[in-house]
């Protein structure tokens, strides 16, 4: 009977241990393929934006028009530093519309405001912004210069 007790015993601690074992397995592989993953995109994504971004010799003005105060204005200031990265003379600046009526009403502003991305006297507007819409933008102002 203490043979029977003890063997029950052990059966519960190796399937206690082995199910903990499957948990930090399960964990790790989480955490670390994430990350993993995550650094592969960031690479990617620098990748597909330099070969655009070499297209535009010249200086980029981006100008976003965003409240102050806005958590929009972080996002932005992030995915623009990722382009900066790739090319230096990109200008940006926000502008808090509240400070300019005029040209929050000629720029038709909503509630989330606009960013303008000029390139050679030409400009795309957007009124969302994210990597794929300002690469499109940045795109189209490219295109329309070999036309």
């Amino acid at each position: 009977m203490r043979t029977n007790l003890l063997s029950r015993f052990t059966h519960a601690a190796v399937t206690a241990l082995m199910l903990l074992a499957f948990m930090l397995c399960a964990w790790l592989t989480v955490k670390f393929l994430y990350k993993s993953t995550s650094a592969h995109n960031a690479t990617t994504r620098y990748l597909r934006q330099a070969p655009l971004l070499a297209s535009l010799p010249e200086a980029i003005e981006i100008t976003a028009y965003i409240q102050a105060g806005s958590p929009l204005r972080l996002q932005i200031t992030d995915l623009i530093s990722k382009y900066k990265q790739a090319k230096p003379n990109i200008a940006f600046h926000f502008v808090n519309p509240d400070n300019e009526p005029e040209k929050a009403r000629e720029l038709e502003l909503g509630t989330e405001g606009v960013v303008i991305v000029e390139y050679q006297g030409r400009s795309e507007k957007l009124k969302f912004i994210d990597e794929a819409t300002l690469s499109e933008a940045l795109l189209h102002l490219a295109s329309a210069k070999t036309r």
